[in-house]
Order: C-alpha cells, then structure tokens, then sequence
C-alpha cells in the first residue's frame, strides 16, 4: 500500500482523493502544508483506540470540509468519506487533533460507500513512509 499526494489528489493505495488546494496552498506553501496534513492523519491515528471515531481533512473550503471519517475496529480502519459544516478559515492545519476527535461534527453528507478499509498496520506504514517518519521518531 502506498500513501502519496500531488498537486491535485491524495493518493491511497489504488485510489485517491481530489481535494480543493486554495486554504492549503499558503503562501505557495502546498508541498509543505500537504505534508503537515499527512503528519497530522499520523498524529491522530497513532492514538486512535477501538471504536473511536475520527475526521480526517483533506479538502477545506469556506463554509464546509471534507474528511475521511476513520472507525478504528480491531486492527483495521474504516474510512468514508463525509462533508462537514465547518468554516475552513478557521481550520489549524499545525493541530487537527481537536477538530478530528469533535463528536459534535454536523455532517451534510456522507457517501454510502466506504472509500476503503484497510489494515490498521499497513496504513499507518504507509503514512510513515509517505513522511519519511523513522520508527522512534
């Protein structure tokens, strides 16, 4: 599996995400911002205990948000995707921990479908390779 972004998508394993790069894009920062992103899914991830429920963005807009919302079962992750109220200004990409753990969230849609589900393991491999993140680190 391989976790990877560019200038329009979020790719995960044999599938992606398009995502809206203008509150990302700070400063022509995209690359950097994109990373902390990443680093931010690692950070809330590595704490995810079972049956809890996270919100992962990936793309930010004025008024709403969009998020992989992540179940943790047992070893695996369960991801869908959802759209949130939520003003995008107001987002911190340096600290998403709060707004991933919010259980007070108003989703305005959320796609029947998972995204995906993978194991546990192998995702969060998959970040830390994306970031180049050494075990210890």
């Amino acid at each position: 599996m391989n976790i990877s972004f560019d200038n329009e998508r979020i790719n995960i394993g044999e599938d992606s995400l398009r995502y809206d790069s203008y509150y990302l894009d700070d400063d022509g920062r995209l690359h950097t911002n994109m990373r902390n992103l990443l680093r931010q899914w690692y950070i809330i991830l590595s704490s995810l205990i079972e049956r809890e429920v996270a919100y992962l963005p990936y793309s930010i807009a004025d008024e709403s948000v969009s998020c992989l919302k992540v179940e943790k079962n047992k070893d695996s992750l369960s991801l869908r995707c959802v759209t949130i109220v939520y003003p995008g200004y107001a987002i911190s990409l340096d600290d998403l921990v709060l707004f991933a753990r919010s259980t007070e969230h108003e989703i305005c849609h959320e796609f029947p479908q998972y995204f995906g589900v993978f194991q546990f393991s192998e995702f969060i491999n998959a970040l830390k390779l994306a970031l180049d993140i050494r075990n210890g680190d």
